[in-house]
């Protein structure tokens, strides 16, 4: 056995549903295709591979992805204004960068979150995290 064998990376792996994804800091990272365009996919898991729940689940809402990519815009627009936000709020302004999928209530008491930037804060990233298919938490994140 090598010494250093624990910092080996596994291999990809092709799932029949979701792609190749390569396993990066506790989560296997993939691509999915909307409409909008190509975003990342990061499911929670170990070097064994995907959560057994997070990788359900992101099959399972896969086709809902856009519908629930539209309310965190939605939700994330009336935080800003709640916030004070000094710029005009354009929901083409959010860009979708990852859906992460999370071990089963283990994120915010959820299970699912949307990660994006905001044209007009460069500096900044934000998340929504969802419970029960509802946006339930914003956040930025830098």
């Amino acid at each position: 056995m090598n010494l250093f064998s624990f910092l080996k990376k596994p291999e990809p792996i092709s799932d029949s549903d979701l792609g190749v994804l390569k396993y990066s800091h506790s989560e296997w990272e993939g691509k999915l295709s909307l409409p909008i365009g190509e975003v990342g996919l990061a499911i929670h898991g170990d070097k064994k591979g995907p959560d057994q729940f997070a990788r359900d689940y992101a099959v399972t809402i896969r086709s809902q992805i856009p519908e629930l990519w539209a309310a965190a815009k939605e939700f994330s627009r009336e935080q800003l204004k709640e916030w004070g936000w000094e710029y005009e709020i354009n929901i083409a302004d959010f860009q979708l960068s990852t859906v992460a999928v999370h071990k089963r209530n283990s994120f915010d008491g959820g299970h699912l979150s949307f990660w994006f930037w905001f044209r007009p804060d460069k500096d900044g990233s934000y998340y929504v995290s969802f419970r029960d298919e509802k946006p339930f938490h914003f956040h930025r994140d830098s």
